[in-house]
């Protein structure tokens, strides 16, 4: 596999476990538009935006903003408590950072203070990143090339040195968007889609 100067990662389902964590957000947020949530839909909605999953809704008792906003409220509540890091994402992280020239970053639509929060839970790798690119640092959220863009900046990587690691097809057209190449990790049955580069574990990332 190539090797790259920086690797950007998506940070829910591609380093962080945070199922439960969804499922409950979801629910809370399907709840607030009179709908009732299908948990057996869940990989569904995971793998699109917030905005696609209320389109999908069959006339939602509330606007868009209204849904994103109770959805976002609900994960921020419990995202620390119901998250944990993949154990292989740990594990590749560690051994590419063995080479100091290589560079990490951060590129998620969740706040800030959520990824900080529980970057504290792994002293092994909460210094590592050097960029750390949230929704409150950008003006648009992925599949807008800008988040990305933002983290090579910060970086100091230029487009083809970089590769960004994500679960979702939202993840795949923000690689494609900003131009730089893109590895689909599958946690879920959750590559069905036409990507290039699919990996099982993030440790196939050191092959």
């Amino acid at each position: 596999m190539k090797k790259y100067k920086a690797y950007i990662f998506d940070m829910d389902l591609t380093l962080l476990n945070t199922l439960v964590n969804a499922a409950k957000s979801y629910k809370e947020s399907f709840k607030v538009m009179g709908k009732e949530f299908d948990e057996s839909t869940l990989t569904h909605h995971l793998s699109i935006s917030l905005s696609e999953t209320y389109l999908e809704m069959d006339n939602p008792q509330g606007t868009k903003e209204e849904f994103i906003e109770t959805f976002r409220k609900h994960a921020n509540a419990t995202f620390k408590e119901d998250s944990f890091f993949y154990e292989d994402g740990v594990k590749a992280i560690l051994e590419l950072a063995k080479n100091k020239d290589i560079k990490f970053g951060i590129v998620t639509n969740r706040e800030y203070s959520n990824v900080v929060e529980v970057l504290e839970k792994d002293n092994r790798i909460k210094d590592l990143f050097s960029s750390i690119i949230t929704c409150d640092k950008v003006t648009k959220l992925k599949p807008n090339p800008e988040p990305i863009l933002k983290c090579l900046s910060e970086l100091g990587v230029e487009k083809d040195d970089a590769v960004y690691v994500g679960d979702a097809r939202n993840d795949m057209n923000a690689s494609i968007n900003a131009g730089v190449d893109f590895i689909c990790i599958e946690r879920y049955n959750n590559c069905d889609f036409d990507c290039e580069t699919i990996v099982h574990d993030l440790t196939e990332l050191l092959n």
